[in-house]
């Protein structure tokens, strides 16, 4: 329904999108608060592990930590190791959340202990800072960085990109911020013309690109948020997964284009499907990786002044 109170013909769409978006976030959250005598699944359980071990990580990264501090997180974190250990099967996430936070709960003994009082080096560490005198010849290199990344669109199909590298460029995707450092972003990656085509059919904004030989459909685990005000978080933490994504490549000298999964929902239950993802992924976007072709052209894609951009209050 517009401003104006007339109906358009596409309002009923975008209701219909939105009222799906909403029911897959709602089907696979975890619950804002885990309670006695409630089942979670293992994605639920990791997701309040790694929210209770950064509340106490949060704590002690600021300039004074009260102490003692942290009652609750470690009443929560008590309770939910116990839920995880009466999981059989548990993957690899929920492990290493485990053991971060009986980590965090030794640290936190540690700092409310009368006669220790010290932060744990195994969840803080000293901020590096930035020189103060004046632009410095590492920042220009970074801002440099940055600024030449630009898509291919034309890729060396004869030039694979190595497991090696992909890896690197996920390990750099980790770093991305997340929400209670959950890190709730996953990739899958595909190889090959008859693995990548049907792939590409769906998502029908690639045309005009040559040579791709991977593709990656980057998504986010939805059971990693909790609670009906994260409806919105899933896309901040896979946008900026992906974008670190990107740079891995790009640091690596490998060329990257983002292809837009602006697509109805029918269409992503049908990408779900076909490139096996799990039905509690939500997915971001597509992306095109690879070397680029010899002779290759980008575009300058001139941006706007920065008054246009930023406002200073």
């Amino acid at each position: 329904m517009q401003n104006g109170g007339t109906h358009e013909p596409g309002d009923d769409l975008v209701m219909h999108e939105s009222a799906m978006v909403a029911e897959r976030f709602e089907r696979f959250r975890a619950p804002e608060t885990p309670r006695p005598g409630v089942a979670l699944p293992p994605g639920n359980i990791e997701a309040h592990l790694r929210l209770e071990t950064h509340r106490i990580e949060k704590g002690l990264s600021i300039a004074e930590p009260r102490r003692p501090f942290g009652r609750l997180a470690q009443e929560r974190l008590t309770f939910l190791l116990a839920l995880a250990a009466e999981l059989s099967g548990k993957g690899d996430g929920l492990v290493s959340a485990e053991d971060q936070a009986r980590e965090a709960l030794r640290a936190l003994q540690r700092w409310n202990s009368a006669d220790r009082g010290t932060r744990d080096p195994d969840l803080t560490q000293p901020a590096l800072l930035a020189p103060d005198d004046g632009p410095s010849r590492k920042r220009d290199a970074l801002t440099e960085f940055f600024a030449q990344r630009s898509s291919v669109r034309s890729f060396d199909p004869e030039k694979p990109v190595s497991p090696e590298a992909i890896e690197r460029a996920v390990e750099v995707a980790l770093h991305s911020p997340s929400v209670c450092n959950r890190a709730a972003g996953r990739v899958h990656f595909y190889e090959g013309r008859a693995a990548i085509g049907p792939l590409l059919d769906l998502q029908q904004g690639n045309r005009g690109l040559t040579g791709i030989r991977h593709l990656a459909v980057a998504t986010v685990e939805l059971s990693m948020f909790a609670g009906a005000k994260e409806l919105t978080q899933p896309w901040i933490d896979g946008g900026l997964f992906l974008m670190n994504l990107v740079w891995g490549f790009q640091s690596q000298g490998i060329g990257s284009c983002l292809l837009n999964w602006s697509m109805p929902d029918a269409a992503s239950r049908e990408l779900r499907k076909v490139a096996a993802i799990p039905e509690s992924e939500l997915i971001v976007c597509m992306l095109a990786f690879g070397y680029a072709q010899e002779g290759t052209y980008v575009t300058r894609s001139a941006k706007p002044p920065l008054a246009h951009v930023m406002t200073l209050h």
